[in-house]
């Protein structure tokens, strides 16, 4: 299996700081660099890279202790809706095999808003579609091409609707031979209860990145201005494909065909499956969702992945403070309307 580097994040911080001299690193994106009196952090939690910069915060306040707290929270944020964690509750319900399960009011949120986005995306993105990434072997890291009669049996198990709720009670129903799978949204909601701390905190001006793909603004950039996000070319190292920026409350995430992968006879297979086929999607190499709930613009992204370009852009024309751009598979970059005033392609 083939993933995104250290190494490949530091060619392209290299690279662009001496073609641009705009931005420092953020994994997939590449953001505005921190003034000296700023305080940044990172950490590896739930599996995951993390760092937050923080600009502006009262004056009584410890930016450190801020951090650290939201670290605290994000770590237990991704824990509890993860599926590599056994103690995680959305492994609780995988394992209940039938059985009503109570779930924490925060992971019940998180299900609440898968259902809202594969309502929105009319089942592109499914949170039931765990029976087809275990096919591949993307939770255990043992990849393999399964056949054709392996995905139309896995694809019976794939179904939202067969799932109960109880919002009352925070319980929920899975049918035995399915399987829960939001990871997709987990850094997202991570991003999203850091956000909320440092908020609290009284914090004006901070930037979350939460793994390789999620950032959250808290805030406006550095002396007001807008933060100015990279976008990471998903072939080559040392190249970023365009910029954008991002404003106070605004979210943007990406997914991709160069994430996570692994690849067989000189075939790349995503990790990102399209739940009408069991199979990676072949049209988009890279999206990137601009958006003001980094839940949200996790679960766009990975919707629209699995999407045709033109359809993506047809649905975002539509939809109220949401934005979209893309590399599709053979590398033309299209995006909507709402972003032509944020893109600047840098012409790599």
């Amino acid at each position: 299996m083939q993933l995104v580097s250290g190494k490949r994040v530091a060619v392209a911080i290299a690279v662009l700081l001496c073609a641009l001299a705009l931005f420092t690193t953020a994994c997939d994106h590449l953001f505005s660099p921190a003034p000296e009196e700023s305080v940044t952090d990172d950490a590896v939690l739930f599996s995951t890279f993390v760092q937050i910069q923080i600009h502006e915060w009262p004056e009584d306040t410890d930016p450190q202790a801020v951090i650290s707290a939201a670290f605290d929270r994000m770590e237990r944020t991704g824990s509890i809706v993860s599926v590599y964690d056994e103690d995680s509750d959305i492994s609780a319900v995988n394992r209940a095999r039938g059985e009503t399960v109570q779930i924490s009011e925060e992971a019940f949120f998180l299900l609440e808003m898968a259902y809202k986005i594969w309502d929105m995306t009319d089942g592109a993105f499914d949170p039931t579609i765990g029976p087809v990434v275990d096919l591949w072997g993307f939770y255990t890291d043992d990849h393999r091409v399964p056949t054709d009669e392996e995905i139309e049996d896995a694809l019976t198990r794939v179904d939202a609707e067969r799932v109960q709720m109880d919002a009352a009670d925070r319980t929920v129903r899975l049918p035995q031979d399915m399987r829960l799978d939001v990871e997709a949204l987990a850094k997202g909601f991570a991003a999203r209860a850091a956000a909320e701390h440092l908020m609290e905190s009284g914090v004006t001006s901070a930037l979350i990145t939460s793994g390789q793909s999620s950032l959250k603004a808290v805030g406006d950039g550095p002396e007001g201005r807008a933060w100015r996000v990279g976008l990471l070319h998903p072939r080559t190292d040392e190249e970023v494909y365009a910029a954008v920026d991002l404003y106070d409350g605004e979210s943007v995430s990406t997914s991709g065909d160069y994430q996570r992968y692994f690849e067989r006879d000189g075939e790349r297979y995503a990790h990102i499956l399209d739940p009408d086929t069991g199979r990676p999607p072949r049209t988009i190499k890279s999206i990137t969702v601009i958006t003001t709930d980094t839940v949200l613009a996790d679960g766009l992204s990975t919707a629209f992945f699995v999407m045709e370009p033109d359809q993506v852009l047809s649905r975002v024309e539509n939809m109220d403070d949401v934005m979209a751009a893309m590399m599709t598979a053979d590398g033309e970059i299209k995006y909507c309307s709402q972003m032509e005033a944020r893109i600047k392609l840098t012409g790599n």
